[in-house]
């Protein structure tokens, strides 16, 4: 790191530290991030392979919140390209959301009815592999009123990461409660047997929710663009719609389900 920590950083670091196996560490850990990052918001979710994500530190913006609460952890996260990142993954990770969406992103609905909405100009994350299979993802935003993070603190944060890996498997290092926990069918697992859509039909649906456009449709399935044109066109007539827009508003009706 570029000139290393300045002084006034190790205090944050420090009570992090001293507060490892205890319930005032994860909001010690964000404090470390927000002075390092300088971020307005953040939060700590926990990613299971096999059900909702668990919500262990939230500093959002109040507006936020309903989002996170409500659609977000009844099944949207699904969605989320850092939760799709986080699948089978085993060392840490950072990046910012522009660099992992899918071409077409900006163009979803799935943006339009949350991202857009939420007022941040830049959002990024620490994706970091715990005990039990789960991936603890540390999000970090500034509001739009500020400009986004630069290279310097993506820099300093990239070369933390072994740090906030180190606390992270240290303090997490138990599997998780996980008696009597159930993996709820997801809304297009829903969908496909309430439709009868085949595998391609739904790979198209998650596809066209998660932000893809059809050329990175196209790329991602390994088809052509006339081909997911196709599966398109019949994924539509099996539901009854002729939009984007209703298809994330099936999708939406299934949540819970």
């Amino acid at each position: 790191m570029e000139g290393g920590l300045n002084e006034a950083a190790y205090l944050p670091l420090a009570a992090a530290i001293m507060a490892l196996d205890s319930s005032e560490f994860p909001e010690r850990l964000l404090d470390f991030l927000q002075y390092v990052a300088d971020a307005d918001a953040s939060m700590i979710l926990r990613y299971w392979p096999d059900r909702a994500p668990e919500v262990v530190a939230d500093r959002l913006d109040p507006k936020e919140r309903p989002y996170l609460y409500g659609d977000y952890l009844a099944g949207v996260y699904r969605l989320s390209p850092f939760y799709r990142l986080s699948a089978g993954l085993t060392e840490p990770r950072l990046v910012r959301l522009k660099q992992i969406v899918p071409e077409g992103f900006r163009q979803s609905e799935y943006f339009r009815n949350y991202f857009a909405r939420i007022g941040v100009s830049d959002l990024a994350g620490i994706l970091l592999p715990v005990a039990g299979g789960s991936v603890l993802h540390v999000s970090f935003a500034r509001s739009e009123k500020r400009p986004g993070f630069g290279r310097r603190v993506m820099a300093e944060l990239r070369d933390l990461l072994p740090v906030f890996s180190a606390l992270a498997q240290r303090h997490w290092r138990d599997a998780g409660e996980t008696r009597g926990q159930v993996r709820a069918a997801s809304p297009l697992e829903v969908m496909r047997a309430e439709f009868d859509l085949t595998r391609r039909e739904t790979e198209i649906a998650e596809a066209m929710l998660a932000g893809h456009s059809s050329k990175s449709m196209a790329r991602l399935l390994t088809i052509s663009a006339e081909t997911v044109k196709v599966h398109r066109r019949n994924l539509y007539a099996k539901l009854g719609i002729a939009s984007q827009a209703e298809l994330f508003s099936l999708f939406l009706a299934r949540l819970g389900k």
